[in-house]
């Protein structure tokens, strides 16, 4: 470091010493000074705005309270997730399943990855050989992604086949025939493929998600894309229900636009930020109207409130059901009845709907039909349901009803 004095001389003030330590978040070096001697800093490279980057250089206790009133909030994350941890295992030991301790090895995996890549260790622990944090890293890195593998494949193959007999029972929602079909048109056919993402809804779902934060979660493309998979899998399926916002498929991309928006308002230039707020606050209230089942807004989701007297006249109906009884019910009901050990919604399993692992077996009359011993249906019935009901009518009787639910019992 030189200064140039009134003289016109150049004069010598200070020197580096070689860098020390690796150049993770807060390197360290040393300043030779003829008159203070040698003196620790730490360097920090900052880029606040997008086109500009700064250096900022402090001493060891000037460092620690930028630095611990920086990084309280992440620090409080760090520790929120760490509690997470310590009631999951907690859990995991209480039922000594394998499932929830590998889960918690999981979990734990991730943390440790996510402490590495944070550079906190390096900076708590700057004795440590670069190569040494290095292969620690890595190894947590390939010790996380393989963990991650092995815990999808035990869902499928393990969890999914013990409940559905399938490892995985949703293919038919895959356009062109399956993973196969899928693939092959991806590469030979891209065009097709093309036309089926952009086609029916689902450019007004993508709009859905991204205006509610004035589209400012793009700026930062990096963080966006975390959603490029899960966001693509919605776009592709042949479910309807898979790219309609308003149902929970959506959910998972909410913190991602959030906090995408957040860090690219941080990284713009100070006197954007205030109008890059107003924006998305602009954008959530627009979307919040136009898309938003609030009250007093133009769109309103159907609902029954504990006050409509459907309510009250279905709880007297289920009251009057034995609590070990086989039952088959109105699909209104079903969730309301679900502690039950076997609760059957209707018109399952006198005729297949929707049960079973393959999806598109339908129609056949299950072999343990015989067995439910009680049916509750609404008082008026119309379509199929009614015809599936004039079938095994004449094998019960109406053992209660009022002016919206009839209990039937077996009687033969």
């Amino acid at each position: 470091l030189y200064a140039h004095t009134s003289a016109g001389e150049w004069v010598e003030l200070a020197s580096w010493a070689v860098l020390t330590g690796s150049p993770t978040r807060y390197p360290t070096f040393e300043l030779h000074n003829a008159k203070s001697g040698i003196t620790a800093y730490l360097l920090r490279i900052e880029s606040t705005p997008s086109v500009a980057s700064t250096f900022s250089v402090w001493q060891e206790k000037a460092w620690m309270t930028r630095a611990n009133n920086q990084d309280f909030l992440v620090g409080v994350a760090y520790g929120g997730y760490l509690l997470l941890i310590v009631l999951y295992a907690a859990f995991a030991s209480w039922t000594r399943e394998r499932l929830h301790l590998a889960y918690t090895l999981y979990i734990t995996t991730n943390l440790s990855v996510a402490l590495l890549v944070s550079g906190w260790p390096r900076v708590l622990w700057p004795e440590v050989d670069n190569s040494v944090w290095s292969a620690i890293l890595g190894a947590s890195i390939a010790m996380s992604i393989l963990l991650g593998c092995w815990f999808a494949v035990l869902m499928l193959f393990a969890v999914m086949r013990g409940i559905v007999g399938v490892p995985y029972r949703n293919e038919w929602r895959l356009p062109f025939g399956g993973f196969g079909g899928l693939f092959r048109t991806a590469f030979t056919r891209p065009d097709r493929l093309i036309r089926h993402l952009v086609s029916g809804e689902r450019p007004l779902y993508l709009l859905q998600i991204l205006a509610p934060v004035g589209f400012i979660a793009l700026l930062r493309p990096e963080i966006a894309l975390l959603g490029t998979l899960p966001l693509l899998t919605n776009l592709v399926s042949t479910f309807w229900y898979q790219s309609q916002i308003e149902y929970h498929y959506a959910v998972q991309f909410v913190p991602i636009v959030v906090i995408g928006a957040m860090f690219a308002i941080s990284r713009m230039a100070e006197h954007l930020r205030s109008w890059l707020a107003g924006l998305v606050l602009v954008g959530s209230l627009v979307c919040a109207v136009a898309w938003t089942p609030l009250p007093f807004m133009r769109v309103q989701a159907p609902t029954w409130t504990p006050n409509h007297p459907s309510v009250p006249a279905a709880h007297e109906a289920i009251d009057r059901l034995p609590p070990e009884s086989v039952v088959a019910a109105y699909h209104t009901l079903t969730a309301h009845m679900a502690r039950r050990e076997r609760i059957y919604v209707f018109p399952v399993p006198f005729r297949r709907v929707l049960y079973g692992p393959d999806v598109f077996a339908k129609g056949d009359r299950l072999p343990f039909a015989d067995e439910v011993q009680y049916v509750i249906l609404p008082r008026e019935l119309d379509g199929e349901a009614e015809l599936d009901w004039q079938r095994e009518r004449p094998f019960f009787d109406v053992v209660y009803g009022n002016d919206w639910w009839t209990v039937y019992e077996r009687v033969r």
